[in-house]
């Protein structure tokens, strides 16, 4: 069991990992700190629509 859990702990973090230099590479990084400091501050999505729409705008 021990042995899975490592495994687990160690797919997460390269998950992770990889989620965060994807969104380096995108050159959104700025934008999506301020996205997630709102919800983080907020927690509420409702209360980020200017965070938001800056996304819908990219597309």
């Amino acid at each position: 069991m021990v042995r899975f859990a490592i495994g687990l702990r160690e797919s997460v973090l390269t998950r992770y990992g990889n989620r965060d230099q994807t969104i380096l590479n995108t050159g959104c990084a700025a934008e999506n700190e301020k996205l997630r400091d709102c919800f983080y501050e907020t927690k509420d999505w409702r209360e980020c629509k200017d965070e938001v729409r800056f996304y819908g705008r990219r597309s």
